[in-house]
């Protein structure tokens, strides 16, 4: 039985690079005129006086005198002036919220992230695979109505039935063993998320149907049962002849 793990801490930390890369990237989108005031080689001369060609808040020179020469032309100082102003960059967009911008992404790629946590979660929760949704459709306390030793004889079969090694049992109870422990971690771990954000009320922003992660401690109690039931079955005891090493595998 394969089942696809998510890794959370591999994946938070790729989470976690993304935003910095994201907020990085819209850092140098930001129009490099914020602090091109500053650069000396912007500044031209026009009748003696200076005037830096990327102030946003200049005004064009005219002759104070007549708009026109004795030609009828504007004057060669205002034409320049003029069409320096057409070509003087303004503020854009990033440059102007840049820190609105930042913060919306970060808060974009923290919600991203947890809707998938969670989608992913509740996907796995629901996977019929699991030992934890063996027999879902009886409820616990069935189920420690039925005798131990049918209950046992009826894990042996599913274990037959799941592993591959048909001809070779002690190999399919350590798959048993390691699938049983690995499911644990896994409930066990996702008990936690959906503790945290519960806490907080944070589930109800996001759009999901979490009655799976309501599940999660009946889930690990059954799989407490199954193992224990089975670990203390004639099963497991009559293949200490063929090195099944039970100081190895431990109880819930």
């Amino acid at each position: 039985m394969n089942i696809k793990i998510l890794n959370i801490k591999t994946f938070i930390t790729q989470a976690l690079i993304a935003m910095i890369l994201s907020i990085t990237t819209t850092l140098l989108a930001i129009d490099k005129n914020i602090d091109i005031n500053k650069n000396p080689s912007n500044i031209i001369t026009i009748n003696n006086k200076n005037i830096n060609s990327f102030d946003t808040n200049a005004k064009p020179i005219t002759n104070t005198n007549s708009s026109e020469n004795t030609n009828g032309s504007y004057s060669s100082a205002s034409v320049m002036v003029e069409r320096i102003n057409g070509y003087w960059p303004k503020q854009d967009f990033f440059t102007k919220n840049y820190k609105t911008i930042i913060a919306a992404t970060s808060i974009l790629a923290a919600y991203g992230i947890s809707f998938y946590t969670i989608t992913y979660c509740k996907n796995y929760l629901e996977n019929e695979n699991l030992w934890s949704c063996w027999k879902k459709e009886i409820s616990i306390e069935k189920l420690m109505e039925i005798p131990h030793d049918m209950f046992a004889q009826q894990v042996l079969e599913q274990i037959k039935m799941r592993y591959e090694n048909k001809n070779n049992l002690v190999i399919s109870l350590t798959q048993f063993m390691n699938d049983i422990e690995k499911e644990k971690k896994i409930l066990t771990a996702y008990s936690k998320v959906y503790n945290f954000l519960n806490k907080y009320y944070l589930l109800t922003i996001f759009p999901i149907d979490t009655k799976s992660f309501e599940t999660i401690n009946e889930n690990l109690e059954r799989l407490a049962y199954i193992k224990n039931v089975f670990l203390s079955s004639e099963y497991i005891n009559n293949y200490d002849k063929i090195y099944i090493d039970k100081k190895k595998i431990k109880y819930i």
